[in-house]
Parts: structure tokens; C-alpha cells; sequence
């Protein structure tokens, strides 16, 4: 389990929010946050969400978002769009599909 607050906080914000279930009740998604000071993988899986320090056990292919922490605070805030950064700030590799649903749930709750 992680311990940064941010994330807990973020988590607990999308699993109030019932009416968003049906964006990710269905899905496999792994995402991995890494950066200056900031290193997390975020689980999803059948509409559960773990936050965890090591990479699942998984055939998933997973979403690489680069951050450091100031960044990666205020897109777990909703603060800012990933999408939106310019890469010296933020980057991201893997599915474009994947990158929007966890953009999506970054920044509605």
C-alpha cells in the first residue's frame, strides 16, 4: 500500500464518486506514476482500485505517466489535464484509450 497521502486521497475521492463506476467497472488498467520524487503503481480492476509500490502480476499493458511530484499532486488533484501538459512536465507511454480513461479519472472526482 502506498503512504502518500495525495494518492489515498485521491483513490478514496473516485470510489465516493458511485456515479463513475461505470467508467472503469469493466476495465483492466495498470499505470504506473514515476518521476522526482514520486513512484506508485494505480490498479484497476473489475471497478476496484489499489494503489500498490511494485508492479502487478498482470498481462496488462501498462500506462507509463512521467511526473515529478509536484506535477503528479496536481493531476491527482484534478488540477491539471495530462493530456494538456507540455512533455518537459509531464509525459506518458502506452494506449491512447488507456491514457484518456486515466486522464478522465484523474480529473472528475
Amino acid at each position: 500500500m502506498m503512504s502518500e497521502q495525495w494518492l489515498n486521497e485521491w483513490k478514496q475521492r473516485l470510489e465516493e464518486r458511485k456515479d463513475l463506476l461505470y467508467l472503469y467497472e469493466r476495465k483492466q488498467l495498470d499505470v504506473n506514476v514515476e518521476g522526482e520524487g514520486v513512484f506508485a503503481w494505480v490498479v484497476i480492476r473489475s471497478g476496484k482500485i489499489r494503489l500498490q509500490a511494485e508492479r502487478p502480476d498482470s498481462d496488462v499493458v501498462p500506462l507509463l505517466v512521467k511526473a515529478n511530484k509536484d506535477i503528479a499532486v496536481k493531476l491527482f488533484n484534478g488540477e491539471r489535464k495530462l493530456t494538456a501538459l507540455p512533455a518537459k512536465l509531464a509525459s506518458w507511454e502506452g494506449k491512447y484509450r488507456d491514457c484518456l480513461l486515466f486522464e478522465t479519472l484523474l480529473y472528475l472526482p
